[in-house]
């Protein structure tokens, strides 16, 4: 089945900055097979060249140098790959306040979010300087529905 006989779903991953949602995205693609295990090991080798060997599947996304130095999402990054089902466009949106223009700017492009919350730093997120509120809120007024999975 090619793609254009398959469902395209714009998929968008926000969230609090430093919430993981970019190396989540990277990951999810690896895992289901938009990006070879070769590369990653590249990632692999040249995030830990600069001491951050933990960025591997952020990179897949984060690809602008000022991203990879900072270890931070600036602008929106897109991803396509597909399923036997589907078509994805996956769109991993900055986190950081300073950037929510983009983070608005790929939400609004979207069919489905994704809302990252780091567990670890629940309280970041959700503190009056933290994000996660306000990604949620943006992201249910740009038209998404909210749906909780408990799993």
């Amino acid at each position: 089945m090619s793609a254009k006989d398959k469902v395209h779903v714009n998929l968008v991953v926000v969230g609090h900055v430093d919430a993981g949602k970019s190396t989540t995205t990277g990951h999810i693609i690896y895992k289901c097979g938009g990006i070879s295990k070769r590369q990653i090991e590249k990632f692999e080798k040249e995030s830990a060249e600069l001491g951050k060997g933990a960025f591997k599947y952020a990179w897949v996304m984060d690809k602008l140098k000022a991203e990879r130095d900072r270890g931070i999402t600036i602008d929106i990054a897109l991803w396509k790959f597909q399923t036997d089902k589907y078509y994805f466009t996956i769109i991993d949106a900055p986190g950081h306040k300073d950037f929510i223009k983009n983070m608005i700017t790929g939400t609004s492009q979207a069919d489905v979010a994704i809302l990252v919350i780091d567990g670890s730093n629940y309280e970041a997120g959700i503190s009056e300087d933290g994000s996660t509120r306000e990604h949620a809120l943006l992201t249910h007024t740009l038209g998404g529905e909210v749906q909780r999975d408990q799993d």
